[in-house]
């Protein structure tokens, strides 16, 4: 079962599996989703975390996950998801907390446990990396 509740079969087992976030936004559309007060301080971000929320339909979560990402790639989201001050904290606490979840499993000659995170160029969009 995947994590969004589809069965689904390998054809052939992994080498490897990662599960990882994006650099980018590392753990900010959680939190977007949660309603961060720091996040949802911006209007447009207001009406996104209530959507993501669940009180609308599927199709409008999608759309709503849609206008962000090509906000992301345009680099045209809300100024509150570029201050260093909201965005940081965030980041850096979602960091802490994935490579606590690596170390718990690490087993070194059984089961390698790999830090690390998704990260796609995207030349016009420009975000906070976190502290």
């Amino acid at each position: 079962m995947s994590s969004t509740g589809i069965p689904v079969k390998l054809s052939r087992p992994l080498d490897f599996l990662v599960v990882a976030d994006h650099a980018e936004g590392l753990g900010l559309m959680f939190q977007l989703q949660e309603g961060n007060p720091g996040l949802t301080a911006d209007p447009l971000a207001a009406q996104w975390a209530k959507t993501l929320q669940g009180r609308h339909g599927g199709r409008e979560r999608a759309a709503t996950a849609s206008d962000i990402v090509v906000r992301q790639g345009n680099g045209t989201l809300p100024k509150t998801f570029k201050d260093p001050k909201v965005v940081g904290p965030i980041m850096t606490s979602v960091w802490h907390q994935h490579t606590a979840t690596a170390e718990k499993f690490n087993e070194p000659g059984k089961f390698s446990a790999i830090i690390g995170y998704e990260w796609t160029t995207v030349p016009a969009a420009t975000t906070c990396t976190g502290t």
